[in-house]
């Protein structure tokens, strides 16, 4: 059995990233029949189940759940998330009946509600179950089929700036063309120039998509491969340029949204670029200032979106710095 450790769920995603955990236990989004975290009841019937590594990211409402569905894929890691029915329960940890197939990472635990956030990684084809328990023993159970990645989907953008990170999401399939669940499920590697790191479990997909699998740096200019294994139908291409290159930079910004529990306001801003000849730049590395005191809190690593937040929700001035030198300006209201 894994140890756990406690974090506090109260923290607000904002609306630009795909936020279908939910701090409260009693939301029906968080699991159940379907709901935007694909959930499913668990076998004890003790609680729900739910997971945002579903392959198309959310699960709408009256959609079937994937984690009923959909087996996981082999080498792929996904989190769950478990909400008791009994709000007096005390979790204790998590364990898998079969490790060589479904191995736990780590079990995390709201101190105030009876939740847990599970991380597993599926290690092999085959069948476990993962079992939740508290001091008094099992509180509930869901079986997990692992089955081998056939097939994998996967574009990039054509370009990024020199500094700049943009973070990718594949598809994976099995031999019946299925769709699989879980993030990193196939390798991505390149040369010089990029860097490829994997995208922590947790990290959201934007616009309610499913999270990035992987994050990539540009690190230097000029044209790039990647490479996937399995490998894709097409080669996979990218050109890193200068910063220096970057021609139109436009900036958006989402009002000022008030939040109770904080007391204080947010607002998300999006940047986007051109390049000399008019093609759409990702990764844009801005350095954030602001006219008045605010706080940035970067999506990383999604760059080209960062959120503000302020203790007063009146207009503010956000510039974008490249290299030192403003480029875009937006005004939150």
């Amino acid at each position: 059995m894994r140890t756990l450790r406690r974090v506090s769920w109260s923290r607000l995603v904002p609306l630009v990233v795909a936020a279908c955990f939910s701090a409260d236990p009693e939301d029906p989004g968080d699991g159940g029949g379907g709901g935007c975290s694909g959930g499913a009841r668990g076998a004890l019937d003790q609680g729900s189940f739910s997971t945002v590594d579903c392959p198309t990211g959310v699960t709408l409402p009256g959609e079937a759940s994937c984690l009923e569905h959909l087996a996981v894929a082999a080498g792929a890691r996904a989190r769950l998330r478990f909400a008791a029915d009994d709000w007096e329960a005390v979790i204790t940890g998590a364990s898998s009946t079969a490790p060589g197939v479904v191995r736990i990472d780590a079990v995390v635990t709201d101190p105030e509600h009876p939740t847990a956030e599970i991380d597993l990684t599926a290690l092999a084809a085959g069948a476990a179950v993962v079992q939740v328990d508290a001091a008094t023993g099992p509180i509930d159970q869901l079986s997990i089929r692992v089955e081998p990645v056939a097939a994998v989907t996967l574009t990039v953008p054509r370009k990024i700036a020199v500094g700049g990170t943009v973070a990718v999401g594949g598809s994976v399939t099995n031999t019946r063309g299925e769709a699989l669940i879980g993030r990193g499920a196939f390798t991505l590697t390149a040369g010089e120039g990029l860097v490829i790191t994997p995208a922590p479990l947790g990290t959201p997909g934007l616009l309610l998509g499913r999270g990035p699998d992987y994050a990539i740096r540009a690190t230097a200019p000029g044209d790039h491969l990647l490479t996937t294994t399995p490998a894709t139908t097409g080669a996979l291409r990218m050109t890193a340029i200068a910063a220096a290159a970057l021609r139109d930079i436009r900036m958006s910004a989402s009002p000022f949204q008030l939040e109770a529990v904080r007391g204080d306001a947010w607002a998300a801003v999006v940047v986007g670029a051109t390049d000399d000849v008019g093609d759409a730049v990702v990764g844009i590395p801005c350095e954030w200032r602001a006219s008045r005191p605010v706080w940035f809190e970067p999506l990383a690593p999604h760059a080209d979106a960062v959120i503000v937040r302020s203790p007063l929700a009146t207009p503010v001035e956000v510039t974008c710095l490249i290299e030192g030198t403003p480029r875009a300006t937006v005004t939150i209201r």
